[in-house]
């Protein structure tokens, strides 16, 4: 399984010893989650199908909760149901009947290798980039490519056009945003067709809901806002090959610290790095201030020591390759998994990131020449340079890659002007900016207006289990006044809706037991 490209999941039943075994690929890509009691074993693409098919009374993961809140993700394998648990990435499953015993067949290893030259990482790039994208591209059905107008997607336009055959492209966001502009600069380059996909305030709330209940509320909402028309979209292109790039990003060096953020002789959970990626729900006081107090002191020791111990496992001692390693281990349910998989439903996802090719240049290239992705930059400029004159989406800088002075002098006047047309032309840039905290914060002022939140402040809130009435209160006062605040409620809301989804969820009454006869032609026609 180690050496299979691409990502999968799947069983096999050796009838010799009568044992299951489950397994899902290098980077877990494709969820699996599992319930096991005593002689039975349930697993499923889904949490919540793990738990109606074990037929047993509903119950909350504590540690399930506190994580959606801390994170906007998961720390382990648990959910936000008691006993249904994620199977971790590069892990198999074997269940003889009686008892579940798991085990990790691949690990992700720095094995970094000092270039003769730079030009040797950047050219050690394409060569494993080219015939991986061109093996995933090698299909007859039409391809699609979310299209940010950052770094990564924009390389697979690059590549895709060097062979001759660009996807059609989309973009999820608001109206104002630089990933629309830029990304629709893109896809003219590459002469290609572009959707836009503008948030709608109607749409959005019906979206925002159905994206928690199809991600089990294992996504916090606030990263969910941008993508949400997604999958209405998807719907319309059934059968289509969607290239997927966020983990490129994320090998590639996207979340790499600088050293400064990397103190010597101070607990990794104190460092930069992990309060920004691996506690990104809010800051510790704030999540804090929302739990009760036993709660909060629990979770904070538990979050403190899974960082702690990921940070000291990585097994080589140079502690930018340590920040790495804890941050790409430490984060389960994120973008890169649950968001693909709400669109395999119409489409197949390919990811770049799950080639042996491109694994081994992650692993082999120092990580300080990774760092901000400086290969990926260098690799437009050189070989891709209409690409790379398109300013970036990096935040409202609206720089292009191309060092080209004047070309930057250029963009940098067009970008003021544009600018302050966006602020007097939209009141919502005027009041929250229009960064992703933006999008954000739009979500949740479209939220509040459309009565979202009502169930979260009854009286009857479930959250309130964990979360203490005046402190939510007052978080979501301190919101409607300052809405980019507004993540840990987004989290909260998201907890909320997945909960009540939950309970009135029917359990599956009955399940054919494995080893068992098939049932009858009539029996499978019941449910």
């Amino acid at each position: 399984m180690a050496e299979i490209e691409g990502s999968f999941c799947g069983a096999w039943f050796d009838n010799e010893t009568r044992k299951w075994t489950m397994f899902n690929d290098r980077w877990g890509l494709i969820p699996l989650f599992w319930w096991s009691r005593n002689d039975r074993l349930v697993v499923a693409p889904r949490a919540r199908l793990a738990w109606q098919a074990s037929n047993t009374q509903l119950s909350i993961d504590e540690n399930g909760v506190v994580d959606l809140l801390r994170s906007q993700n998961m720390l382990d394998d648990h959910t936000l149901i008691a006993d249904v648990h994620w199977l971790e990435p590069a892990h198999g499953l074997n269940w003889n009947g009686r008892r579940v015993d798991i085990h990790r067949y691949w690990s992700f290893e720095h094995k970094p290798v000092e270039p003769r030259s730079y030009d040797d990482v950047v050219q050690g790039y394409l060569d494993a980039a080219r015939p991986t994208l061109a093996h995933m591209t090698d299909c007859q059905s039409p391809l699609l490519q979310g299209l940010s107008g950052g770094l990564d997607s924009r390389m697979f336009l690059a590549l895709c056009d060097e062979r001759g055959r660009a996807p059609t492209c989309f973009t999820s966001g608001l109206a104002y945003g630089e990933d629309v502009r830029f990304a629709r600069q893109l896809a003219h380059v590459a002469r290609t067709s572009h959707d836009s996909l503008l948030l709608d305030a109607r749409e959005f709330p019906r979206q925002l809901r159905e994206s928690i209940i199809n991600t089990d509320g294992l996504h916090g909402a606030g990263h969910l806002v941008a993508s949400t028309p997604i999958n209405d979209y998807l719907s319309r292109h059934g059968g289509a090959v969607l290239l997927e790039g966020y983990l490129h990003g994320v090998l590639g060096g996207s979340d790499l610290p600088v050293d400064e953020d990397i103190p010597a002789n101070v607990p990794a959970h104190q460092h930069a790095w992990a309060l920004a990626f691996l506690h990104s729900g809010g800051t510790p006081e704030q999540i804090g201030g929302l739990l009760h107090e036993d709660i909060a002191s629990a979770s904070l020791t538990r979050w403190r020591s899974h960082v702690d111990d990921t940070f000291g496992s990585c097994p080589i001692d140079d502690p930018l390759y340590r920040a790495e390693y804890a941050i790409i281990t430490g984060r389960s349910g994120r973008n890169d998994v649950l968001v693909p998989a709400m669109a395999r439903r119409h489409v197949l996802a390919r990811h770049l990131a799950c080639d042996m090719r491109m694994i081994e240049w992650y692993a082999a290239t120092p990580a300080r020449l990774r760092r901000a992705r400086q290969p990926y930059i260098d690799v437009l400029r050189r070989h891709f340079p209409a690409f790379a004159r398109v300013p970036r989406a990096d935040g409202c800088s609206g720089m292009p890659l191309s060092d080209e002075r004047w070309r930057r002098e250029y963009a940098w006047q067009c970008e003021k002007l544009h600018t302050r047309w966006v602020w007097l032309r939209y009141a919502d840039v005027r009041r929250w900016g229009r960064d992703s905290i933006a999008a954000r914060a739009w979500g949740f002022e479209t939220c509040r207006q459309a009565g979202l939140f009502e169930p979260l402040l009854a009286a009857d809130a479930r959250v309130l289990e964990w979360v203490r009435p005046h402190a939510l209160r007052s978080s979501f006062e301190a919101a409607c006044h300052q809405p980019r605040q507004a993540v840990p409620l987004l989290s909260l809301l998201t907890i909320e809706i997945m909960l009540r989804e939950l309970e009135s969820t029917r359990r599956i009454e009955s399940l054919p037991t494995p080893g068992a006869e098939p049932p009858t032609l009539a029996a499978s026609h019941s449910y």
